[in-house]
């Protein structure tokens, strides 16, 4: 009976140390060090600065100008537990087209703070640090009154798609590369089931990703955050959206989160399906396609998208 007891309570600590890392995976973004490609010294005109949030986090950005004058500014908002050096690659085709780029890292990424509480944080936090950058931006970036725009990679989309409905900025366009537009606990029990189709330990890893997906999503409120993202995307009548996304992403089902931007986006909208895209690798399947379609909102296009779906075909 006692060894009986011994492995009973043996397998739930087992259990639940595996439910706890599976779901510290996504309650924490941690720190990703990030592709350097360019170092911002190789900005000429790259300036550094810093904002504090309404919760008193430090919030680290950059702001790069173009070599000739400014026809607008592109906010960057990078993925999960990654830091803005990833997209500096964006940002010196964008500052080449004549824009203002403004990248920063998220809390707990790259040369930003952390709350000192240790509780984890609602999943919206990235709005705080979004507005605390856009304060920021209103204040000290003149060129802003020809023109701002929002860029956003996976959950820095998510960020933009919640934060742009309740602004009181009119953008010029919106743009979400590789943003899992879907309910939170679908995204990931997307993610878990793919990455467990490789497990030899499928049913005990199938029931720790179970009980892992409802504690993370009751405890970062994913539902919350999604709520927000509709009403949100119902208020953005006027703003253009590109929607980028991988046919081959490995992280959530794009006809999913095809439909969102399909059922939920009240404005002008064009889906560009990626063939060969993966998750944030979009930029490379579709070479200058993207970065043409890209510039189109931003910059060289002044007309009008058509109201509706165009899905591209890369």
């Amino acid at each position: 009976m006692m060894c009986l007891a011994i492995a009973a309570l043996a397998l739930v600590v087992g259990l639940g140390v595996l439910v706890w890392r599976t779901a510290s995976r996504f309650i924490w973004a941690g720190a990703g060090s990030g592709l350097r490609d360019p170092e911002p010294a190789d900005f000429a005109s790259a300036a550094a600065f810093s904002v504090v949030t309404d919760d008193a986090v430090r919030i680290a950005g950059l702001t790069i100008h173009p070599d000739r004058p400014a026809c607008g500014v592109v906010v960057l908002c990078h993925a999960w537990g990654l830091r803005k050096e990833r997209f500096y690659h964006h940002a010196r085709w964008l500052t080449e087209h004549g824009l203002v780029v403004v990248a920063f890292d998220f809390r707990h990424c790259g040369e930003s703070g952390r709350p000192a509480r240790l509780w984890p944080e609602p999943l919206d936090h990235g709005l705080r640090d979004l507005e605390a950058v856009l304060v920021h931006v209103h204040a000290h970036v003149p060129e802003v009154s020809r023109g701002l725009s929002l860029m956003g990679f996976s959950y820095g989309g998510n960020v933009i798609i919640a934060h742009a409905g309740f602004s009181t900025t009119r953008y010029r366009a919106l743009i979400l590369d590789s943003t899992p537009l879907m309910p939170y606990q679908s995204y990931i029990s997307s993610y878990l089931r793919m990455a467990r189709a490789r497990s030899s330990m499928r049913v005990v890893r199938q029931i720790a990703d179970w009980l892992a997906v409802g504690l993370v999503t009751a405890l970062l409120r994913g539902n919350r955050f999604f709520e927000r993202a509709i009403a949100s995307c119902a208020r953005l009548g006027h703003t253009p959206l590109l929607y980028v996304v991988g046919d081959k992403d490995p992280y959530f089902p794009p006809d999913e989160a095809c439909d969102f931007v399909d059922r939920y986006y009240a404005g002008p909208r064009e889906i560009f399906r990626v063939p060969r895209g993966r998750h944030l690798t979009n930029h490379l399947a579709a070479g200058a396609e993207y970065q043409q379609r890209v510039l189109a909102r931003l910059v060289d296009d002044p007309r009008p998208i058509e109201r509706g779906t165009e899905r591209g075909t890369g």
